[in-house]
């Protein structure tokens, strides 16, 4: 897990409840992701690093990836071949060749989390959208005030609204909003896995 004031990435062994913590990193470190050879952390410096998932030490770094700002945090997820991260400050997502470490892939109309899921990578702009990215074609489907993170299941994608107090299934293969539940208060943050739907709120 990305280690925010203490500069680290903390490996935790889920037997033992051991940790382990990586060296100083020079920063606050944002969001994190496992997978193509290595973990995956970006900074406040806007730089992603490669991490050997044994040691923790850092073998490759990508500098200018995401820009990063409190309240405006990166986020990460592997698919595809790629690291793709969210940039919610530029409203831009971006892909990272793991094999070449070089950003290969740059759009600018979203940035507010991004998953992917049912063949595709979607993230929010923080307003009123989610965007569905697949090769060179982007499609927006309205999801409701204040659209702020997004997670992805094989048939649905599911989106918080920050303004509306809502999450919102969107049907992937339709490709619109089929369901809003009412939350109450203020969401957040939203994740799906293992046959759970889990959101943060405020």
């Amino acid at each position: 897990m990305p280690d925010h004031d203490g500069f680290r990435v903390l490996r935790v062994d889920l037997r033992s409840h051991n940790i382990t913590r990586s060296g100083d990193l020079g920063g606050p470190q944002l969001a994190i992701a496992y997978g193509a050879g290595g973990v995956w952390v970006i900074g406040a410096d806007n730089s992603l690093r490669r991490l050997d998932p044994t040691t923790l030490e850092v073998t490759a770094t990508v500098d200018g990836v995401a820009t990063s700002y409190e309240g405006y945090e990166p986020k990460i997820v592997l698919a595809q071949g790629g690291v793709w991260v969210s940039d919610a400050l530029s409203h831009s997502v971006a892909r990272v060749d793991p094999g070449r470490l070089q950003v290969t892939y740059r759009r600018g109309l979203a940035g507010d989390g991004i998953a992917f899921g049912a063949g595709a990578i979607w993230s929010a702009d923080g307003k009123s959208s989610v965007w569905r990215l697949s090769g060179d074609a982007a499609q927006r489907i309205r999801a409701g005030a204040g659209a702020i993170d997004v997670a992805a299941g094989p048939r649905s994608v599911w989106v918080v609204n920050w303004r509306g107090h809502t999450l919102v299934r969107i049907d992937a293969s339709r490709r619109r909003a089929v369901r809003r539940f009412s939350l109450g208060r203020e969401p957040v943050a939203v994740a799906f896995g293992g046959g759970y739907l889990g959101v943060v709120v405020r």
